[in-house]
């Protein structure tokens, strides 16, 4: 339910590329990652997204696997993870997650999207 409420804030989001991205390595090994930023100009993976609804992997962020699979395989430094009440920046090894309460995530794009849709019908 969490994942659906906040990527129902990106909908509307004009020239925005986001994509939902999962994949098989195997047939035991399988990794997702909820939202991806896409360069379109690029093709390539920007920013990553990962909806939890819980603090564990703010104690826990190595635990994240498919998403530092993801970040490894696409070069990329910093990714978002949401959780329930924790926020704060996790320094792993090659990357930084920053992890932000998914109801204030939700909020700010949200925001982020009225905005743009305001400024886009010159209001």
């Amino acid at each position: 339910m969490v994942e659906t409420a906040i990527f129902a804030q990106w909908i509307t989001r004009q020239s925005t590329e986001i994509h939902y991205a999962n994949w098989r390595i195997n047939a035991k090994k399988q990794g997702e990652v909820d939202i991806v930023g896409l360069n379109i100009a690029k093709q390539k993976p920007n920013w990553v997204v990962e909806i939890k609804w819980t603090d564990r992997y703010f104690e826990k962020p190595g635990e994240l696997d498919s998403l530092l699979y993801f970040m490894e395989n696409n070069n990329l430094n910093d990714a978002i993870v949401t959780s329930i009440n924790s926020e704060g920046i996790k320094k792993l090894e090659k990357v930084n997650l920053i992890f932000i309460p998914s109801a204030c995530y939700a909020y700010i794009v949200g925001e982020n999207t009225l905005k743009q849709v305001k400024k886009s019908y010159g209001l």
